[in-house]
């Protein structure tokens, strides 16, 4: 018995197929990936500062997933004049807030 012997032809039309199917998914991934790209609308509210809230704490529940803890906290204090980070319970803030648009 002859051992089979592959025929170059097939090997390369395999890998053609395969680097087809990579580039496709690659392709289709990042097609994916640019829809998936969330808009968010900013609007403002004003909210009473309850006991052992913190600005950290307000960042936490108002911020932009994903946005920086710290520029929202400047920016809250810029908006209501703060000079410092200190908050006192049954006081108001203006804070950001954000609605998403998809």
């Amino acid at each position: 018995m002859k051992p089979k012997i592959v025929c170059n032809n097939n090997i390369m039309l395999i890998s053609l197929f395969i680097f087809i199917v990579l580039i496709s998914v690659s392709i289709y991934s990042q097609v994916a990936n640019a829809r998936e790209t969330v808009t968010y609308e900013k609007t403002f509210i004003t909210i009473e500062i309850e006991e052992g809230q913190t600005l950290l704490s307000i960042a936490d529940t108002y911020a932009k997933p994903g946005q920086n803890p710290d520029q929202y906290i400047a920016e809250v204090k810029s908006m209501n004049n703060l000079k410092n980070s200190v908050i006192h319970t049954g006081c108001y803030l203006i804070v950001p807030t954000y609605i998403e648009c998809n």
